[in-house]
């Protein structure tokens, strides 16, 4: 995101808290959080559900949200009073749960508090969440009230400056200052971001290290906007900050990271046993990251959850785009450059991630002539070219409820028009194959993924991109072209559904979004094309594209 409004898309919806005032009792009256019949009904509602439909809904168990037009009515429901300095500051303007000026489409109100509450299948309630938005000007502010909160995570590395502060009580009022090491009931962490055209303060109250409030002060326009209402909010919350200072001291900082940056040059170790790509991109391209090393440009891609705690070592490359910066370190754990450490700031905010050398995936000359020696129905690039007999064998058995099982491969070469440097980075995959073994046992259809090891095809372990499915029928469908611009005038399709009065243009409605989707997967394509259209045409390249 490389806007403004992304700055703010990131404070405001990203939990945005609260900090206690001068005045008032650090802490609402907290009971045990709403016990809502509704909760219990997320789990009553998924419990009548089959496996399947409960991945897919939409309803998550055990969380429960609730829209009020005012505070009043979300005071009245949840039966206390939480703490909140600007419900009755005549100089903010009341605005939705997020600070935005938008009504509801629904209802055409301007919902002024979402609750969250979140409770377990006997109906106990965890915690809730008050989230109530107001505005200043240019200015947003959005407070959330913490009820019986515990175990939050104080997760504010993104942020130019972070500063920790002790509160404590003096006169009646409740007072802020920088931590010194004590140990005190009540913390406050307060992290400030200044990119160059806003700034944004994020603050969190923490009691016994249970989170109670947070607050997010934004500003929509430039940074000097903020200044009035920045000081304003802190002088009442008695947090000892001034925007001027925080001014300085971000710009300070940042200076001092980009000069350490500058300073680090980075000597490769020892010779790289990697491929590098002839493409000029740099970043992060179609999923993958392209990175200079010693001149010469490597192609990475997004490791694995289990790696992202890794420590960053030298720095290898950096690069800045329109304000957006990507910095890569080689891993102290693994100095052999095939895993890389991101810190990627953008407009301001650090996002650290570890990325992994993406090795040429493309199969072997001569794949695909194994693979139908082998046996299997194959579409190539979505159209059958192999075992349309054995297919139409299989199907008439599963017509009579006979058992029956077949294998098929989806094989793809590299197709269509593509820019040049983004086809460098594309052709090192292609081609590539899909297989699985279709079976039917009389009741059901499974749809299996399959490698091969050893010369055996063996049903390969689910991943995050290919699993085992279930479906209760196999639809068959014979459609015309959409329109006279399509390649072919006519098309046969196999689809496995649970729905049995599915349509194809339900099917077709799902896919590109007009209706809601549903799971469903195409086993077996067959086009029949116009004369001189050509599916095999391989990769466009255009330098200009």
């Amino acid at each position: 995101m490389r806007k403004k409004q992304a700055i703010i898309a990131i404070c405001l919806i990203v939990s945005i808290f609260c900090l206690s005032g001068c005045d008032n009792k650090i802490e609402s009256d907290v009971k045990t959080a709403v016990s809502e019949p509704a909760v219990i009904q997320t789990f009553d509602i998924l419990d009548v559900l089959d496996a399947e439909a409960q991945a897919v809904s939409a309803k998550r168990p055990g969380i429960e949200t609730k829209f009020f037009e005012s505070w009043n009515d979300a005071v009245e429901y949840i039966g206390i009073v939480p703490w909140n300095p600007f419900e009755k500051a005549d100089w903010l303007e009341k605005m939705n749960c997020t600070g935005a000026d938008i009504k509801d489409p629904d209802t055409g109100v301007l919902n002024h508090c979402y609750l969250s509450t979140y409770g377990s299948d006997d109906g106990d309630a965890g915690y809730a969440s008050l989230q109530t938005g107001y505005a200043f000007g240019k200015i947003r502010v959005v407070i959330i009230d913490y009820i019986s909160a515990s175990n939050f995570s104080d997760n504010l590395d993104q942020y130019a400056m972070i500063k920790y502060y002790n509160l404590y009580k003096e006169n009646g009022n409740i007072l802020a200052r920088e931590c010194t090491g004590e140990s005190q009931d009540y913390n406050c962490v307060v992290g400030v971001l200044n990119s160059e055209s806003a700034v944004s303060v994020r603050i969190k109250l923490y009691k016994n290290n249970e989170i109670k409030y947070e607050i997010s002060i934004v500003s929509l326009e430039t940074k000097e906007d903020l200044k009035a209402p920045f000081n304003r909010i802190c002088t009442e919350l008695c947090i000892p900050l001034e925007y001027d200072t925080v001014m300085k001291e971000t710009a300070e900082k940042k200076e001092s990271e980009d000069l350490e940056d500058e300073n680090t040059v980075y000597v490769p170790k020892t010779e790289i046993d990697m491929i590098p790509v002839e493409t000029d991109l740099d970043g992060s391209h179609n999923g993958n990251f392209v990175v200079t090393i010693d001149g010469k440009k490597y192609r990475y891609k997004m490791a694995s959850a289990q790696n992202e705690s890794i420590t960053a070592g030298d720095l290898v490359y950096k690069w800045e785009d329109k304000g957006d910066t990507y910095k890569f370190y080689e891993v102290k754990e693994y100095p052999d450059l095939k895993r890389l450490k991101c810190v990627h700031t953008e407009n301001g905010f650090k996002h650290d991630f570890v990325i992994m050398y993406a090795a040429p995936e493309a199969l072997p000359e001569g794949t695909l002539e194994e693979i139908i020696n082998d046996g299997f129905v194959v579409m190539k690039n979505g159209s059958v070219i192999s075992g349309e007999d054995e297919w139409q064998e299989f199907v008439k058995k599963t017509e009579i409820g006979e058992t029956a099982e077949i294998n098929i491969a989806h094989y793809y070469t590299l197709t269509g028009r593509m820019a040049k440097n983004l086809y460098e980075l594309s052709k090192m995959d292609y081609p590539t194959a899909y297989l699985h073994r279709l079976k039917y046992d009389g009741n059901c259809f499974v749809f299996t993924p399959l490698q091969k090891i050893d010369g055996k095809y063996e049903i390969m372990p689910d991943n995050e991109n290919d699993r085992e499915q279930t479906y209760k029928y196999m639809k068959h469908y014979t459609e015309k072209a959409p329109s006279d611009t399509a390649l072919f005038t006519t098309f046969d399709k196999y689809v496995l559904v649970n729905d049995d009065t599915v349509t194809w243009e339900d099917i077709w409605n799902a896919t590109i979004g007009i209706t809601e989707g549903f799971w469903h997967t195409e086993v077996y394509n067959k086009y029949d094309y116009k004369d001189g259209a050509n599916p095999e045409k391989l990769i466009t390249v255009d330098i200009d594209y």
